[in-house]
């Protein structure tokens, strides 16, 4: 078994429910099949070391580099993950393994050599919570975490709208153990942030392309626009399903969910409460946020299940009391 082979399974020690390599290879690539929400995805995991800079740039950066003669070569079907290990260090202290992932789609057939760079605060930081991440100047992110969290690493890699908030609260689950609940191995904690996680960032890229990434009560993109819930995610029927979400910009997002706008389910209107209205009365820049929203629901391109409204109207009856529907 080839050493980048042999680094693999680091990751599988870290993982050993959640990553099965079928074939290791030589490592570049390995294939294998990772687990995310329960479904497991075929993965090709491409494995380098890494290094110092080598570019007098030793005290801001590392790299790690693809072997001589063989570039990233995706094979179809299967989501690349261009990782490194950062093991050792000849100026810093390393501690436990982590692992960088770069962006194996921009360097696919490149003939020649190349080098990913990870900043060393990034490898710092991670180092102490689990996770960081950074642009490079060419506009690659670069993330940097534990091992146990290459699942996360995947899902913000395939899922755009997987923000660094998210990563770091699945990492505070799995290295801050002395503040969660010590009945529960640090592992089943990640798992479960983890499948959240790609659950929450599934519907968020559903529902905003529904609208066609506009808020549906204002019309408003600029990337502005965020995934609500109909029937709130705390109500017990609330489901992360298409027909159970509105894209909305942060506006008209919070003022739905304190209950000051209410739309009726069969038509799509748009009701503002009375608080709403009269703060219209009171100040103009509430007024120009009321006159900003449509009267009508902008139609998706997949119908809302209007048992949605209904549930989401008893779940908040006290919040709603306003609103005859």
């Amino acid at each position: 078994m080839s050493a980048r082979a042999q680094r693999l399974q680091i990751l599988q020690d870290a993982l050993p429910r959640d990553l099965l390599i079928d074939t290791p290879g030589d490592g570049w690539p390995a294939l294998g099949r990772l687990k995310l929400d329960d479904v497991w995805l075929p993965v090709a995991l491409f494995s380098s070391l890494v290094g110092l800079s080598h570019r007098d740039r030793d005290d801001v950066e590392r790299r790690f580099q693809n072997p001589v003669g063989k570039p990233v070569v995706i094979p179809a079907g299967r989501i690349p993950l261009l990782v490194g290990f950062w093991l050792e260090d000849e100026y810093e202290l390393v501690g436990a393994p982590l692992v960088v992932l770069a962006d194996a789609y921009e360097r696919e057939h490149k003939p020649t050599r190349w080098s990913a760079f990870a900043q060393l605060d990034a490898l710092r930081t991670a180092r102490d919570t689990g996770w960081a991440q950074h642009v490079s100047t060419s506009g690659e992110t670069i993330r940097v975490f534990r091992p146990e969290l290459l699942p996360v690493a995947c899902a913000a890699q395939e899922y755009s709208n997987v923000s660094e908030g998210d990563a770091r609260l699945a990492a505070i689950h799995l290295v801050h153990s002395d503040v969660m609940d010590d009945s529960e191995p640090a592992s089943v904690r990640v798992r479960r942030a983890t499948s959240v996680l790609v659950r929450d960032s599934r519907f968020r890229g559903l529902v905003i392309e529904n609208f066609g990434g506009r808020c549906a009560m204002c019309g408003i993109s600029l990337g502005l626009v965020q995934a609500a819930h109909i029937c709130p995610a705390s109500a017990t029927d609330s489901i992360d399903a298409l027909s159970n979400g509105l894209a909305l910009c942060a506006n008209h997002h919070l003022a739905f969910d304190r209950c000051l706008i209410a739309v009726e389910p069969s038509s799509g209107k748009l009701f503002p409460s009375p608080e709403l209205r009269d703060a219209m009365r009171k100040s103009a820049n509430d007024r120009n946020f009321a006159m900003s929203t449509f009267d009508f629901l902008e139609k998706p391109r997949r119908p809302i299940d209007s048992m949605m409204y209904t549930l989401r109207y008893e779940y908040l009856a006290s919040g709603y009391s306003w609103f005859v529907h």
